[in-house]
């Protein structure tokens, strides 16, 4: 969307009519401000649905069937990091935020860079999807998702012994991989609404995450095979797969 209609979605007649009938140099304080509320406000809501409010007038809840690959992504050493670090009251809490959130930093950016949109945290795991959609990674969403899992999972060397003012903590993660059609729901009421994707496939994904071991990447078959062109090493574990090395895109 360019400009115009991007504010023609998200202002009121008048702002937008005020908008178009500025001069140029008044134009510039009113787009800031709608920026403002657009960039703080598209930080608490899934890239995905806040596209589809902005793209939609009359958006309402609704159900739908979308494809795409679906990443889970669990942090291990969570749980003894904060248990140790909340001993020590609100220094402890805020070294949790500060360690937390350069930790998930790194993760968020490398997701948005291959075109993916983070749906969830859930204390100590991230849910994101790849979709086959123009406006995200189209049909190579798988390739993008196995991808985007090799370098954060290469970028995770770095927190092998993540340092505070308390002491060093080991975190790792485990990731798991499913391409798949899966049902978008936006329920609620007229004040809350939530968005959740559900169905087999979700299902099968948390399946894979619960065999998946500290440093690894587990997928099914249909992922395998569906970025076969970038994936060099993967070994059959149980009864999923469990990706060695490839060549990102």
């Amino acid at each position: 969307m360019n400009e115009k209609q991007l504010l023609n979605n998200i202002l009121t007649s008048d702002d937008y009519n005020k908008y178009v009938d500025n001069s140029e140099s008044e134009n510039p304080v009113l787009l800031d401000k709608y920026k403002k509320i657009f960039n703080n406000t598209s930080t608490y809501v899934p890239e995905n649905v806040f596209l589809d409010i902005m793209q939609n007038k009359d958006y309402k809840r609704f159900g739908d069937f979308v494809q795409g690959t679906i990443m889970f992504i669990d942090v291990n050493g969570f749980t003894a990091l904060t248990e140790s670090l909340s001993r020590h009251g609100h220094a402890g809490a805020e070294e949790i935020t500060n360690v937390l959130n350069a930790f998930y930093s790194r993760i968020i950016e490398k997701i948005h860079n291959y075109s993916g949109a983070v749906l969830k945290f859930g204390g100590d795991a991230i849910m994101a999807l790849f979709r086959n959609h123009p406006d995200f990674c189209a049909e190579q969403h798988t390739k993008m998702a196995v991808s985007c899992a090799f370098k954060i999972m290469d970028n995770m060397k770095e927190y092998s012994s993540v340092n505070s003012r308390f002491g060093s903590f080991p975190l790792s993660i485990s990731m798991a991989l499913h391409r798949g059609e899966f049902y978008a729901i936006y329920s609620g009421s007229n004040s809350k609404n939530e968005f959740f994707l559900t169905g087999k496939s979700v299902n099968l994904t948390a399946d894979i995450e619960g065999e998946a071991e500290k440093n690894e990447i587990l997928a099914d078959i249909s992922t395998i095979n569906s970025a076969s062109d970038i994936i060099t090493d993967y070994t059959l574990k149980q009864n999923f797969y469990h990706i060695k090395s490839g060549n990102p895109i």
